[in-house]
Parts: structure tokens; sequence; C-alpha cells
């Protein structure tokens, strides 16, 4: 029975931190040069394309389901672009948004998660 939930406990362990392997947050800058909101999505685009995982990332995007944030990014996005400032982006590295990715968005997403302006 000991022997049973120890190794219960060593999976779970193994599972926590697979999934937060998963979900490692990382940080960029982005000076930016788009910001659309679109009927699923709200999406950044840089000046410069970010190496990630072995691919170039050139989208940044909030899902429209998640409103209040989207709107918040949505309008801290903005405001840069007009502005001309830099953002800080931290996102989910080899993260895509959920579902399936649009032709538009594809692999080159990654899945905000804070946004500030520099």
């Amino acid at each position: 029975m000991q022997n049973t939930l120890h190794a219960a406990i060593a999976m779970g362990l193994l599972l926590l931190t697979q999934t937060t392997w998963a979900q490692e947050t990382r940080e960029t800058t982005c000076a930016p040069v788009d910001v659309t909101s679109l009927r699923d999505r709200v999406q950044l685009q840089c000046a410069e394309e970010v190496r990630d995982a072995g691919e170039n990332v050139r989208l940044f995007v909030v899902p429209a389901a998640d409103a209040d944030f989207a709107n918040r990014f949505l309008n801290t996005a903005s405001a840069a672009l007009v502005g001309g400032r830099v953002l800080v982006v931290q996102y989910q590295g080899r993260s895509l948004l959920p579902g399936e990715p649009s032709p538009s968005c594809g692999k080159a997403c990654r899945l905000v998660v804070a946004i500030s302006i520099r």
C-alpha cells in the first residue's frame, strides 16, 4: 500500500513538472508594427521576429475568449504602436492558440500572458 502511494506521488510530481515546463514563460521586447483585432483573437506583430523553440515567431496573441485581458492587451499594444514605444511581452514558450491555429497564425504564434510599455 505504501509503495503504491509513493509511486502515485512520484507520478503526480512528474506530471506537474512536465506541465510546468510546457508552460514556461518567456519574455521579449517588441517594437509593434501592427495590432489587429480578429473574431477569435487580438494579435500583435513586432518589427523583429523572435526565435523560440527553433521557430521564427512573428505574432503574439490573446484569445478573444478572454475578453478582459484581450481588451487590455489591445489597448496597451495600440498605445505603444501610436506612441512609438517598445513593449515587453511575456508569453508561453512553444505555445499556440488553443484549438486549431489559423493559416495566418500557424506555428508562428505565441500566447501572451503579460504585456507592458517600456
